[in-house]
Order: structure tokens, then C-alpha cells, then sequence
């Protein structure tokens, strides 16, 4: 038969065309065409490929296959491409089918797509393949508007959306504009979290330090080379069932190396772990400085980024490498500092570890005072009696305990409305005499000891302009006293203080040097090569009363 018209005559209604039965055409006009006028909404026409083996079917019996023949350049008729179904499982009433097309790729007969619903027996489930046979094959879906909506790249086992480019991920997702180029939605109404994104490291041997995932940020530099300017990390930190810990580090490029800005520990939360010159910096509602660590200074300021407001006399505080602390204030106090409740002690000043100094706020005339000292040697300040008191650091007085200065270390002038009230009264004297004849010499010639001077300190400081001063020399009151044989230093009017003096260095706290003499008060504690001093003195309160005495 040449044409298909003359294979419907031959054929009437039931009519089957036996094996080896061909049609051909010599012109492009259809070989075979299936027609119903049917008018009713059933599907027809209709065409069968039934496999009867008169029996029952098997597993994997191939029910019926299409194939697309050709010839290749050697003339050789050649199978391009076939379509096939086969029998996946013929149990009754679970029957499978396993149905599909394949062809010639690079020659060799490739699976192209198949269509499976499984078997009971393999457990496999349903699935569609495309490239089956793990050919150099790529899937392409276009879009309304892109030719590569859906493109699976067989060759380099990838998958591209929106592009046939592979970027080096496993899938690529292309966007042209500032459009998201992944969107995770859930419209689950319940008050659990949603949409959810995993990062799930299946490791059959987890490991402490193992990286769990990476989240990268990348782009061009100036050569056009791809770079990773910033990058999230998560980590295993302890792998222990039941005692797992975690890390994320967020890291960034700085000057060409990646380096790590925060890291969630399990024990802390650290910014620049990498010890970069990187500063820290937290705004609140009115101040763009409320917390800056400057991470090139190594210093933490608050209110201010200047490294000490103190000393440049800018608001704000600041702590520095050491310990050292700067504050200072517009306005207002520079620093304060409350105790709750009790008396006591505020602030503790310290060396070494050990107390050396405090301030404290004591009860006295039922009131809290403000006392400054170290141990047993403190003054306490009494605002409503006006008056300053010996005290000491567990709130007590200390009466007739401290001096004020020293031999070595003495005030210049004491400026006073009064003169000072020295205490006289019996009940606390004892020993009490006449004095002897010889005092009594020494008396009278204390009074012709009297002679005019000045103080060689201060003619260096103002030559002629140093003013002449009145009274007795000690030196000269001890010679009185020793032609009488008598000690003047059993007197309290004459008095002699030792001490020794050492040149030393003192660095202050901005390296700076400063040449310094410094005293040592017994023999034991002065370093080798001191120099030792003695200073006399006269209490001219009992040399006037001693003078007066020969009159």
C-alpha cells in the first residue's frame, strides 16, 4: 500500500493489519490519520498498543515501543529516538507503570526522560528522570520572558534559574535588577516560626571545630576578580551528646584579609578577635558616642571618642590601657559616687593591692561628714561645727595623734584669724614644778639669744626683697642649755627631727621623667648612698613662757 487512503479502503470497521504491514508516502502528506466525528464530549479518536501475551503479565514486560528511524551519513538506517512503556508491577489492583523516551546522544543510546510510579517491591517511589544515563544532557524551561527560566546543566551538575551561566554554586540564581532573587514565604497561621531556612552539615563524624556552613558576600574588586568582601560562619564548638556548643563568627575584609568582627562563643561574645585597628561604636536616642571603643588607642570612652577628656577638656569619659580612668564634666560633677544605707567607706585607694588611702563618709554631730585619710591618720570635715578633725578609717577621733608636716616636709605659712589653742589644763599634766635655778639661767640667757635674720631660700628667691624675720637661733638656745648641763632635748621648746635624703627618678604616668628628692624617716628603709639630714627647731609658744619666767 502506498497511501494511507488506500489502506482505509481496504479496512473496514474491526479490520486488523497484519505483521510487517507498511505505509509509505513519497511526499510529505500524512502516512496514517486517525479521525472520530463523534459529537459527544468522550475522547476520540483513540489509539491502543496492547500487548497480549495470552497470559498473565510480568514485572517489567515492555507493553509497547515507538521508535523514530533515520539514516546516518553512511547510509545506515539508524534508531534516533524511541518512545517505550513497560509493565513496573502487575499485581492486581497496585499496577505500576514505568514509561518514557530515549535516543542516540554522541552516538550511544541515552535514557531522555522517564516517568515511574515505583514499586511495592523496591520501595522506590514515584519520580520523573530526565537524562537517566547521566549524559553531557542540559534541561532547559524558558519562561514568558527568559529563554533560561529553568536551565540544569548536565555537563557541570548544576542548576541554573534565570540563566544559563554557571556561577560556581550547585544552583545559580540570576537576577538583572534589585529584585530578591530567593523568597521563603509561609502562610501557616500558628505562632511557630516560619519560613524556615537549615544549613545542615550531615556528618557521620562530627568533630569539634568542624565548620557547619558559611553564608558568603561576594563581588568584583577593582581587577575584576571575584572576592568575598564578607562572610557568616557557624561552627561546632563541642560536639558532646547532651553538652553541645555552638560558634557564629561574622567576619569582614579588611586591607586584603578576612578578619573576624564578632564571634558568639559559648562563654562569651567577643568584637575583633583578630585584635585589628577597629573601633566599636554604640548610638543612643541623643548621643552618636554613648559607647566607642577606639581599638587603635585601646581605649573604651563613653559620651566622647576623645581618648582623654580629662586632660583635653572635653565631656565625656574615658578608660584607659592600665586602668586609668578620665572623666570629666560640662558643668556639672565629674564624678560621683554614693554609699547606700551605712557609714563607711566610699572610695578605697589601694597599691599593690594593699589600702593606702580613702575617703569615706562618717557620722558625726549626727550627721554624715566627709573624711579623706588612710588608716589610722585621716581628716574628717564638719560642715555644721566648721571644723576639721583628726580621725581615722573606722570612724573615731584621734586625739593627740596626728601632726601637721613634718621636719622634711613643712607648710609655708598657716593663715589663721586666731592663733592656735594649745590645751593647758591640770587634769591632763603631771610633774608639775618650779623651775630649777639653772633653767632659770637658761631663761635669762634665752632672752639675749633673740637676733634678726632671713631665710637663706627666700633671698634665692627674691634677693633684697626677702624680708627680715625675728627670733632665736636653736642651735644657739641648745649651747644655752648644754653650759648648764642640762639636755635641751628634753624640753619640749627645742626640737630635732633626722631623716634621710635620696635623689631619685619619678616616671609619671605619661612616661615623662622628673628628678625628685626623696625621704626616708629611720636608717633601716633609706637606700645606700642617702644623704643624711637633721633640722632644729623652736616651739616658741613655751620659749616665750620659759623667757617670761626669768623676768
Amino acid at each position: 500500500m502506498t497511501r494511507a487512503s488506500d489502506t482505509a479502503k481496504l479496512l473496514g470497521a474491526g479490520a486488523t493489519i497484519l505483521d510487517g504491514t507498511t505505509i509509505s508516502t513519497a511526499d510529505n502528506d500524512p502516512q496514517l490519520i486517525l479521525k472520530c466525528t463523534d459529537t459527544d464530549a468522550s475522547t476520540g479518536p483513540k489509539l491502543d498498543l496492547e500487548r497480549n501475551p495470552g497470559e498473565a503479565g510480568a514485572d517489567g514486560d515492555n507493553l509497547a515501543q515507538i521508535n523514530f528511524y533515520g539514516y546516518n551519513d553512511a547510509s545506515e538506517k539508524t534508531q534516533y529516538l524511541y518512545l517505550f512503556a513497560e509493565a513496573a508491577d502487575v499485581a492486581n489492583g497496585s499496577e505500576d507503570v514505568r514509561f518514557g523516551f530515549g535516543g542516540l546522544v554522541a552516538g550511544a543510546d541515552s535514557s531522555i526522560m522517564t516517568f515511574t510510579h515505583g514499586t511495592s517491591a523496591t520501595g522506590a517511589d514515584p519520580e520523573i528522570v530526565f537524562n537517566d544515563s547521566s549524559k553531557d544532557i542540559n534541561f532547559r524551561v524558558e519562561g514568558n520572558n527568559s529563554a533560561n527560566l529553568l536551565f540544569i546543566d548536565g555537563g557541570n551538575d548544576h542548576i541554573c534559574m534565570n540563566t544559563s551561566t554557571d556561577a560556581g554554586g550547585v544552583l545559580n540564581i540570576k537576577t538583572t535588577d534589585n529584585t530578591a532573587n530567593l523568597v521563603l514565604f509561609c502562610t501557616d497561621t500558628d505562632s511557630n516560626g516560619g519560613p524556615i531556612l537549615d544549613l545542615f552539615r550531615n556528618s557521620s563524624s562530627p568533630a569539634d571545630g568542624d565548620v557547619l556552613g558559611l553564608i558568603r558576600f561576594k563581588g568584583e574588586d577593582a581587577g575584576s576578580n571575584e572576592t568575598t568582601y564578607a562572610q557568616i560562619i557557624g561552627f561546632i564548638q563541642d560536639e558532646a551528646g547532651g553538652a553541645e556548643d555552638g560558634t557564629l563568627k561574622i567576619e569582614t575584609l579588611i586591607a586584603g584579609s578576612s578578619e573576624a568582627r564578632l564571634d558568639f562563643t559559648l562563654s562569651e561574645t567577643v568584637f575583633n578577635e583578630g585584635s585589628k585597628d577597629i573601633d566599636f561604636r554604640v548610638e543612643s536616642d541623643g548621643n552618636a558616642n554613648m559607647l566607642f571603643v577606639d581599638g587603635g588607642n585601646n581605649v573604651v570612652c563613653f559620651d566622647t571618642t576623645d581618648v582623654n577628656p580629662a586632660e583635653n577638656n572635653v565631656a565625656g569619659v574615658g578608660i584607659l590601657t592600665g586602668g586609668k580612668i578620665s572623666a570629666s564634666a560640662d558643668g556639672n560633677f565629674g564624678l560621683q559616687v554614693n554609699r547606700k544605707s551605712s557609714f563607711g567607706g566610699v572610695i578605697h585607694l589601694r597599691k599593690d593591692g594593699a589600702g593606702k588611702g580613702f575617703l569615706a563618709i562618717f557620722d558625726d554631730s549626727s550627721s554624715g561628714r566627709m573624711t579623706i585619710g588612710n588608716d589610722n591618720t585621716a581628716l574628717l570635715f564638719n560642715d555644721s561645727t566648721k571644723q576639721i578633725i583628726p580621725f581615722n578609717s573606722v570612724g573615731t577621733k584621734q586625739d593627740d595623734v596626728i601632726a601637721l608636716g613634718n621636719a622634711s616636709g613643712r607648710f609655708d605659712q598657716v593663715f589663721s584669724a586666731n592663733g592656735s589653742l594649745n590645751t593647758s589644763d591640770r587634769n591632763e599634766k603631771q610633774d608639775i614644778e618650779e623651775l630649777t635655778d639653772a633653767e632659770k639661767r637658761v631663761a635669762v640667757k634665752a632672752k639675749s639669744l633673740v637676733r634678726k635674720y632671713r631665710w637663706k631660700k627666700r633671698v634665692t628667691e627674691k634677693g633684697d626683697n626677702a624680708r627680715t624675720h625675728v627670733g632665736v637661733i636653736a642651735q644657739d638656745l641648745q649651747d644655752a642649755f648644754t653650759a648648764e648641763g642640762l639636755d635641751a632635748t628634753k624640753y619640749g621648746m627645742f626640737c630635732s627631727d633626722t631623716w634621710w635624703d635620696n635623689d631619685e627618678v619619678f616616671v609619671d604616668d605619661d612616661g615623662k621623667e622628673h628628678d625628685i628628692v626623696k625621704s626616708y624617716y629611720t636608717e633601716e628603709e633609706a637606700p645606700e648612698g642617702s644623704t643624711k639630714k637633721t633640722r632644729l627647731a623652736v616651739r616658741y609658744s613655751e620659749l616665750l613662757a620659759f623667757i617670761i619666767s626669768a623676768i
